[in-house]
């Protein structure tokens, strides 16, 4: 007995076959492994971070620098960006800027040795969900990593259904 592949697709009543792709897809995307994006030039936080994150379930992706992190690729997917505001090059306040305009999906919470008020403002007021000063209580970080995947996972919902209409 032989199988055949049907010219049309078959409908149970679930809607369009475009409809039905788009739900298979937000489903997709919404089931992900989040990822978290370090970007700090300090290799044994970024490795602890890193380690951190991955006991939580989540992807860690690091970086030691804002141009290195500006050269990689980001998928429309659930993340969030823990950023150090004393970077090499270009600062964390600067990166912060241009990912907003990159992948404005990714929330960012920053971590800082040397945090001041006009700096935590400054971040605060573009958009950071989060402003942390080392040391910092871990479940303090990853409160709001919860709550930036959170963020995340519905702008991406709504990225999705927006290009699906276009």
């Amino acid at each position: 007995m032989g199988f055949f592949q049907a010219k049309s697709p078959v409908r149970d009543g679930a809607g369009s076959t475009s409809q039905v792709r788009h739900r298979l897809e937000s489903s997709k995307t919404s089931q992900r492994i989040p990822t978290v994006f370090v970007v700090d030039e300090d290799k044994a936080a970024c490795g602890s971070l890193a380690n951190m994150i991955t006991c939580e379930g989540w992807r860690p992706e690091t970086f030691a620098s804002a141009e290195e992190f500006l050269s990689h690729p980001v998928e429309l997917a659930p993340g969030c960006m823990i950023l150090d505001v004393s970077l090499p090059g270009l600062s964390g306040l600067e990166l912060q800027q241009r990912a907003a305009l990159k992948c404005s999906h990714i929330p960012t919470i920053f971590l800082s040795a040397k945090g001041d008020i006009p700096t935590t403002v400054e971040a605060m007021k573009s958009g950071a969900l989060e402003f942390l000063t080392k040391p910092f209580r871990s479940e303090e970080l990853l409160s709001a990593i919860r709550e930036a995947l959170e963020r995340s996972r519905l702008a991406t919902s709504r990225e999705t259904e927006e290009r699906a209409l276009q």
